[in-house]
């Protein structure tokens, strides 16, 4: 279901900040009407009846745009606390915002872009900054690439005299190519992926400034092409791919384990090349895709290989992102606009995705049966019996409930405790709460 729409196209990256996962960063390709680019944050406030997204921050730049990234690094510390916007230009250049700074009203906008703590004078490498992600579990840590993958830690500060900027490894595994794709793996901080338009994939170690392994689909037509990547967050050894081949429209998933070939290939439900992809963190059983068909696809990959969610557009999808904080809302960046999705309304088959189960809980049986479950233990149900029995213990505890519910219940409490007969009610509210011991049942 479509929510919400800008009447701008460009980059986008969504916050990772869980204070402000509404907000929403889009950074031109084209100029505006002062021939410079625009930086543009906007809220996503789905009660708002209205369908354009509001600006609520924004700079201007006079380099063009060519990859954004939301950072939190600095939130917890209150330095930065909308955290950091990393921009890579068109020329290569480096470019850094303080978020916070993008809200403020009524200013005068000079040389120096608003809420810029740190611009690239000399690129490092004079060419575009084609992909850019912070390490969500090192949030100091970004990698960019551009015709090789160079690593920045924003840690050291940005004076003169510290060194920014880290190279993973001594040999660049992409030369002769252009890098399309970085991404950190979500499990383990020191490891992060890399690919090249000519289908190679690479993994480095930061730890031993080397890449560890590299891998290809030799099936592939050769040429140059866009690759996306991601990794899963549940198996730090799994991460997906997709190249913008016409003969061969599919999305993997590559265990690092085996080293042989995908341990999953989805072949269906495109008829032209993958464009991009991204891995969903709040259900990594979806996964999004979008191809030169103007097609998305929300894919179930563990369960058969189902559809989730299909759109069909109009124009070209230039990228499609899931939002790092909300489940079920994804972005889809076309060349006039960007739109604001939900997957909510346009299942097309009875999935019910993580971000709906409750992760613990327990129920009382007819026959003093106490079940419960937890979320650590996947589908296993624990069974108590309870052997101390009180006439009406579930009416009780529907009572209980129902109160809890209505936020009722300061009376209800402390007449119960001065009554000597609901005592081990109250001990089993107690054990329900976790206070006790399982022997304690019995």
């Amino acid at each position: 279901m479509l929510l919400k729409s800008f009447r701008k196209s460009g980059v986008v990256s969504w916050s990772n900040s869980k204070n402000n996962s509404h907000l929403i960063a889009c950074a031109g390709i084209q100029p505006n009407s002062a021939g410079r680019y625009d930086l543009d944050v906007v809220s996503l406030d789905i009660v708002e009846k209205s369908k354009e997204l509001p600006i609520v921050g924004s700079t201007s730049c006079e380099k063009p745009f060519r990859s954004l990234a939301w950072d939190c690094f600095g939130e917890k510390e209150n330095i930065y606390p909308y955290g950091l916007i990393f921009g890579g230009m068109e020329d290569g250049a480096v470019t850094i915002w303080n978020a916070k700074d993008l809200f403020q009203k009524n200013r005068q906008e000079t040389d120096v872009p608003l809420g810029l703590v740190y611009q690239e004078e000399d690129p490092v490498i004079d060419y575009p900054i084609m992909c850019a992600e912070w390490n969500s579990l090192k949030p100091n840590l970004l990698g960019y690439g551009c015709s090789e993958v160079i690593i920045i830690d924003v840690g050291k500060g940005f004076g003169e005299d510290n060194e920014l900027y880290i190279k993973p490894g001594h040999k660049n595994p992409h030369v002769n190519s252009y890098v399309t794709a970085v991404t950190w793996n979500k499990e383990v901080p020191h490891i992060m992926a890399s690919a090249s338009e000519n289908g190679l994939i690479a993994l480095w170690d930061i730890k031993t400034t080397s890449s560890i392994f590299q891998f290809r689909d030799n099936s592939q037509s050769t040429g140059s092409r866009n690759v996306s990547i991601s990794w899963s967050k549940s198996i730090s050894t799994q991460i997906a791919v997709t190249l913008d081949d016409e003969n061969k429209c599919e999305l993997q998933i590559w265990d690092l384990r085996n080293q042989k070939g995908p341990i999953v290939v989805i072949d269906k439900g495109h008829t032209k090349g993958l464009n991009c992809m991204d891995w969903c963190d709040s259900d990594p059983e979806l996964i999004l895709t979008s191809g030169r068909d103007n097609k998305i696809i929300c894919w179930n990959y563990v369960r058969d290989q189902q559809i989730v969610t299909e759109v069909q557009l109009k124009e070209p999808v230039v990228d499609v992102k899931w939002s790092k904080k909300l489940p079920s809302i994804f972005s889809v960046t076309t060349p006039s606009k960007v739109q604001i999705y939900s997957m909510n309304e346009n299942s097309l088959y009875s999935y019910v995705p993580k971000w709906y189960k409750v992760p613990v809980g327990t129920s009382i049986g007819p026959s003093n049966q106490l079940i419960s479950y937890n979320e650590r233990d996947g589908n296993v149900l624990t069974e108590y019996q309870l052997t101390h029995k009180t006439e009406g213990l579930g009416e009780r505890l529907h009572s209980l409930n129902t109160l809890l519910k209505d936020q009722n219940y300061q009376g209800h409490i402390e007449q119960r405790l001065s009554q000597k007969e609901d005592l081990e009610f109250w001990r089993l509210a107690e054990l329900m709460a976790g206070t006790f011991t399982e022997s304690d049942i019995y």
